[in-house]
């Protein structure tokens, strides 16, 4: 694809990136064993994700992240059944900055049962 389209330059829009560790580190193996010199973003989950596969996926070419946060307030996390917390969300704000990849985040405003705690916590 880097040559067809001249590009070097990718998104990775695959909601099921980062579903499984080994995944992204054999993906991660293979762009730096085959010298792509590619770089490229992703939409990734909150789950799975650490500060070491950060560094490969960086050695990979890996530029930004993408992921939905949703939330700064636990309660509403939880009631949009979402499987991490506030704290992991932060944590791994954290571990994609001190490996120099920047972090995109979504939130959302205005989800139904939200109250004045809730945005302040998110802002």
């Amino acid at each position: 694809m880097k040559k067809k389209y001249r590009s070097k330059f990718f998104f990775f829009r695959d909601s099921n990136f980062n579903v499984f560790y080994k995944h992204v580190n054999e993906l991660c193996d293979e762009l730096i064993k085959a010298g792509a010199d590619i770089q490229w973003s992703v939409l990734v989950k909150g789950s799975n994700l650490d500060k070491n596969l950060f560094a490969k996926m960086k050695k990979a070419g890996c530029h930004r992240l993408a992921r939905g946060i949703e939330s700064g307030s636990n309660r509403l996390l939880r009631l949009m059944k979402k499987d991490k917390s506030v704290e992991e969300c932060a944590n791994l704000l954290e571990a994609a900055k001190e490996v120099v990849i920047s972090d995109m985040a979504y939130l959302m405003v205005g989800y139904s049962y939200e109250n004045s705690q809730d945005l302040e916590q998110t802002a």
